[in-house]
């Protein structure tokens, strides 16, 4: 009964500590996904001269509204967390929108330089072999703060992120 006692508390830590590290990764792995796939519609509507029946995954017409709405909708599914907006510092705001409340949107040339962009509308600035750019972030809940403090969290959530490019594949003919 003593032994019980003694190793109880430590296996009980070990298995909260597996399951929240289970759902951290699981978390990232779905907003790396969902990054990854929204920038790539982003990249296939580019060009403000796209063709008028492009459509987005969801079958929204492509805008750069309805490109803002695909991102909220698909962050606001991600379980146990809260969607946050991401820092805006390093961001310039000639070649990003760091306004969205849920993203960050930037446009680069095949050579990594900023490209600018005008009313702040990235997408129609993204002409092809250009980059489009969206950066995530997601405030993951840790349930427990010893296991959160180990994770290198604030003890009660952990901010993941995500990045990714897609290029822009709009003709402008």
């Amino acid at each position: 009964m003593v032994e019980f006692a003694i190793v109880a508390p430590l296996g009980l830590l070990l298995m909260f500590g597996i399951v929240i590290f289970g759902l951290l990764e699981m978390n990232q792995v779905a907003l790396s996904n969902l990054t990854r796939d929204s920038v790539r519609a982003g990249g296939v509507c580019g060009s403000a001269l796209r063709a008028s029946n492009s459509k987005l995954p969801d079958g929204n017409a492509c805008s750069y509204a309805n490109l803002k709405t695909f991102v909220t909708n698909r962050l606001n599914g991600l379980p146990s967390g809260s969607v946050v907006k991401p820092p805006a510092a390093g961001f310039s705001s000639t070649n990003c929108d760091t306004t969205d409340t849920n993203a960050i949107y930037c446009v680069w040339d095949a050579s990594h330089n900023a490209v600018s962009i005008s009313s702040s509308n990235p997408l129609d600035a993204c002409i092809k072999g250009d980059e489009l750019e969206i950066v995530t972030e997601f405030s993951q809940s840790l349930y427990t703060p010893f296991v959160g403090k180990a994770f290198g969290g604030s003890g009660s959530s952990k901010t993941l992120s995500a990045d990714a490019y897609a290029a822009c594949e709009q003709a402008l003919s």
